[in-house]
Formats: C-alpha cells, sequence, structure tokens
C-alpha cells in the first residue's frame, strides 16, 4: 500500500472514529487512545493490538443490541398478547364490539412486529371508555335503586298512615260506645228519679237528641275516614303495582347483564370468566364426591395464516363454525367455552379422559371433514386437542388445565390436527 493510500486509510479512520466517539462510553475507552495515537503519527501496524481489542468491544456491544433488541421486541410481543387476552376476557357492550375487534385484530396482526405505540393508545383508551360506560351504567342502576328505595319508603309512609287511620277509626268507635253507654245510663237514672212525666220526657228526649247529634257525628267521620283509607289504599295499590313493574325491568336489566359479561360477543359461546365459574363449580364437585371429569383445551391449527392470507373476517367466520362444532357435537352436559384467540375449552363431566378422547376425536374428525369457504375460497381447517382429567393430587382447577394444555403443545409438535391425553405418546 502506498504511503497516500495509508494517509487517507488513517484520515479516514480517525473521521470515522470522531463520528462514533461519545455514542458509546465502552467503546470510547478503545477509540479515544487510537485517534490519539493516529494523530501522532504512530503507524496502522503498530495498532493492531488496539484495534483488534476494539473490533471484539464492537462486537460485544453489537450482541448487546441485538439481545436488548429482541428482549425489547418478546416484551412487546407479551404486552400485544396481555391486551388481546384482555379485550377477549372483559365484557365488551354493543357499541363498542366493531372498534374492540378492529383494534383486536390490528393487535394480532402486528404482535410480532415492532409496537405501535398509537395502537396500544387506541386500546388502552377504548378500554378506559369501556370501563367509564360501565361505571355509568352503574349509577344509572344506583339511581334506579335509590328511586325504588325511596318508593319503597312512601309506601311504608302510606302504611303507617292507614294504620293510623283505622287506629283511630277504632278509637272513635269504643269512644262511641262509651257514649251511648252513658247517655243509657244517663236515661235510666232519670227514669227512676222522675217525679213528673213531662219532666221525664223532655229529659229523655234530650238524653236521644245528644245521641243521635253523636251517632251522625260519628257516621260523618267513619265516612271521612273510610274515604281516606280507600284513596290510601288505591295509592298503595298503583305504587306496588309501579314497584312490582320497575323490579321486573331491573330484574331482566340484571339478567342480561349477566348473560352479556359471561358470553363471548363473537362466537357466542360462554367465554373466560363463565369457564372460570364453571371449571371451579365442576372441580368441587369432583374433588368432594370423587367423580370422574375431564378437561380438553383445543387450539385452531394455523389460525394466524387464516388471518394472513384471507383476512380477518375469513378468521372471524372459521371461529364462529368451529365454536358452533364443537357446541353441537358435545354431549348436552359437556360445557364449551372460547378461552381467548383460537382456543376453546371443554369440559367434560362424569367422564374418564380415554372415553373423552372418544368424544374429542369425534369432533376432530368432524372439523377436519367440514368443507370452510370463504369469498369462493376454501379453507383447510383443522383442530388440536389436549386432554386430562381429575386427579385426586389436584389441588386446584389449574393444575388440569396446565396438563391438558402440555398435551395440546403435545399435539401440535407431533404434527397437528389430533387430539392427545397427557402422559401418553402422540
Amino acid at each position: 500500500m502506498s504511503n497516500s493510500s495509508k494517509k487517507i486509510l488513517i484520515n479516514l479512520i480517525i473521521q470515522f472514529m470522531r463520528f462514533v466517539s461519545g455514542q458509546n462510553e465502552v467503546l470510547d475507552g478503545y477509540i479515544l487512545p487510537i485517534t490519539k495515537k493516529l494523530k501522532q503519527g504512530i503507524g496502522i501496524e503498530d495498532l493492531q493490538q488496539e484495534l483488534l481489542a476494539l473490533s471484539k468491544a464492537l462486537e460485544h456491544s453489537l450482541q448487546m443490541q441485538q439481545n436488548s433488541m429482541q428482549e425489547h421486541r418478546a416484551t412487546s410481543t407479551l404486552f400485544t398478547q396481555q391486551l388481546c387476552v384482555l379485550l377477549d376476557t372483559i365484557e365488551i357492550p354493543d357499541k363498542f364490539a366493531t372498534q374492540s375487534l378492529t383494534i383486536r385484530n390490528q393487535l394480532v396482526q402486528n404482535q410480532n412486529d415492532e409496537l405501535d405505540n398509537n395502537l396500544v393508545q387506541s386500546a388502552v383508551s377504548l378500554i378506559l371508555e369501556i370501563n367509564q360506560y360501565f361505571l355509568s351504567e352503574q349509577k344509572d342502576t344506583e339511581k334506579f335503586l335509590d328511586n325504588i328505595s325511596s318508593q319503597l319508603g312512601l309506601l311504608d309512609s302510606m302504611t303507617q298512615k292507614a294504620s293510623a287511620s283505622s287506629q283511630a277509626s277504632y278509637d272513635s268507635r269504643v269512644q262511641l260506645n262509651t257514649l251511648i253507654s252513658t247517655q243509657i245510663e244517663n236515661i235510666k237514672t232519670s227514669t227512676i228519679r222522675a217525679d213528673d212525666l213531662n219532666a221525664l220526657q223532655q229529659n229523655i228526649s234530650i238524653h236521644l237528641q245528644d245521641l243521635t247529634t253523636n251517632l251522625q257525628k260519628h257516621q260523618n267521620h267513619a265516612d271521612s275516614n273510610l274515604l281516606d283509607t280507600q284513596r290510601q289504599l288505591a295509592d298503595m295499590s298503583k305504587k306496588i303495582k309501579d314497584l312490582e313493574a320497575e323490579s321486573k325491568i331491573l330484574q331482566e336489566t340484571l339478567k342480561q347483564a349477566h348473560h352479556k359479561a359471561f358470553l363471548d360477543p363473537l362466537t357466542e359461546l360462554p367465554n373466560r370468566l363463565a369457564y372460570n365459574e364453571k371449571i371451579e363449580a365442576a372441580f368441587k364437585t369432583s374433588k368432594r364426591y370423587q367423580t370422574p371429569m375431564s378437561l380438553m383445551v383445543w387450539d385452531i391449527d394455523y389460525f394466524k395464516s387464516v388471518n394472513d392470507n384471507y383476512g380477518h373476517k375469513a378468521g372471524d367466520k372459521v371461529l364462529c363454525i368451529v365454536a358452533q362444532l364443537l357446541k353441537n357435537n358435545c354431549r348436552e352436559t359437556d360445557f364449551v367455552a372460547r378461552f381467548g384467540g383460537e382456543e376453546f375449552v371443554m369440559i367434560l363431566p362424569n367422564i374418564h379422559a380415554k372415553q373423552a378422547w372418544v368424544v374429542a376425536e369425534k369432533i376432530r374428525k368432524v372439523i377436519a371433514d367440514k368443507r370452510f369457504s370463504y369469498n369462493n375460497q376454501v379453507l383447510q381447517v383443522t383442530i388440536s386437542g389436549g386432554l386430562t382429567d381429575y386427579q385426586k393430587t389436584d389441588r386446584h382447577s389449574d393444575d388440569l388445565f396446565e396438563r391438558a394444555d402440555k398435551a395440546l403443545y403435545q399435539a401440535k409438535e407431533a404434527g397437528r390436527n389430533r387430539c392427545v391425553i397427557y402422559g401418553e405418546l402422540p
């Protein structure tokens, strides 16, 4: 290499050193001494060890950077998956269904790419909106309950008034009876003591007039009380009917809300919340009475490729059809739910794993033989399943799910489109 070429190379190295200087503290420890020596005229041949050390440090730095990027990508993927699970798990009101489905599909599509901050912000904003919506509904329900409570209080007040009116009528009758008895005694006394017939007649007339006047007063008072009581009873009857009607509305509203909270809006199968409730009850029953119970975890094979090749609407159609096939081909006593994404769970009570495997294989073949089509394109759809049954050593329902999930992984590893019992070879 000529001197001029060496000089150009040295200048290029110095310029490069200046360019990267200050970007990495570790590399600066190698770059600055080399740059200084080059400026002093020391040749490249005399800096081989320093340049080799710099090369190794640079290689190590690049490796660390790649590892950091991979970790960041893995974290982003995990975060995206958790957002998808959250959107699958929470109840989505009808007004947010389309927006939720769009965001979820975008999250699934981008989960292996760099985290899209705008998409994440949209997902978080949607979840906050849904939360605010439910808070508003809760306030409306509380307001409705306060109204019912107020009406119950009014009804109680009216009942007390009616009771008081009834008591007043009773007291009035007692008072009248006492008055009549007094007047009769007075008449008797006047008769016994009377010496003059005219005086006796006049005295009796006075007593009878008083008696008639008091009877008329009592009758007028009783008629007035009767009218008040009738009005109060009519008002009470109307209030009770209104209260019954509002209570029925509240019951129906709460029933619908409960139903929606445990229903997957896309497939109309029970959702993960419903599964959690059902598996706990089934697990407690098996544990208490030592009855058999099997758990099946299903996963649609290569589902991501369906979304990638045909679009998310095709993926949604596949999910709905598979959900119906699972529901229609199991036993009446079995419970099927969408666990999340393309994963389903099936609880089979009073049956061991080997017997449940026969049911599962029948379902798997039905789905494999089903002709799926979308926009005149035929889609080949298969499903894999992992199966286990209740063991006496199980302490929690999660123990069953973990075994079934491992069996599902074995089925996937063995080539998919098959059902595997945990602990048995695929």
